[in-house]
């Protein structure tokens, strides 16, 4: 028996919070874990596919310092687009949540009611960061900040640039033979 367990075998409160606090920890570090792991393995891939690019086999260990100093720099000048791309991944998700909006409600009227749709989206987000728990399934916190940026955008749509024609819109108006 350790000094810091009951005659039973049980650790004594404090040791008991204390390992519930580690086990969290533990828990959100190896979700933190699995997203970088991810990240690496793109930029392993990415690195790969340039060394292919230059010519230069991945299994081959005798490429030159020199190559490996070009294959740096190109994944250097490549990291900005790898973030962007994550940032059009983020804006296509919005534009989805977006499109599923405008198909089940009608457009917005005024910038009272587009605030109005907006803040009840940042309630429902503010809903899942009050329920949030160390270790948590993030899943619903994300789809509801999708929905704040997607409702902005269709307050911008709707009540800011009324006049503005999509592509979808001018196809349509093409079709039916209007002008405009």
């Amino acid at each position: 028996m350790s000094f810091d367990e009951q005659p039973d075998g049980d650790p004594h409160g404090e040791c008991a919070l204390e390992i519930q606090r580690l086990n969290e920890l533990l828990v959100a570090k190896d979700a933190e874990l699995a997203r970088e792991t991810h990240r690496a393995d793109c930029w392993v891939k990415a690195a790969r596919e340039l060394a292919q690019e230059l010519g230069l086999n991945a299994d081959d260990s005798k490429g030159s310092t020199q190559d490996w100093k070009h294959i740096k720099a190109e994944l250097a000048r490549l990291r900005p687009l790898a973030e962007m791309w994550e940032h059009c991944e983020l804006s296509r998700e919005m534009a989805e949540s977006l499109v599923k909006a405008q198909a089940k409600h009608a457009p917005m009227h005024s910038l009272h009611e587009g605030y109005a749709v907006i803040l009840e989206e940042v309630d429902e987000l503010w809903d899942e960061v009050r329920a949030w728990q160390p270790g948590a399934d993030l899943s619903k916190a994300r789809k509801e900040a999708l929905h704040v940026g997607a409702m902005a955008m269709r307050l911008i749509h709707d009540v800011c640039d009324p006049m503005r024609t999509t592509p979808a819109e001018a196809v349509a108006k093409a079709m039916k033979g209007e002008k405009g």
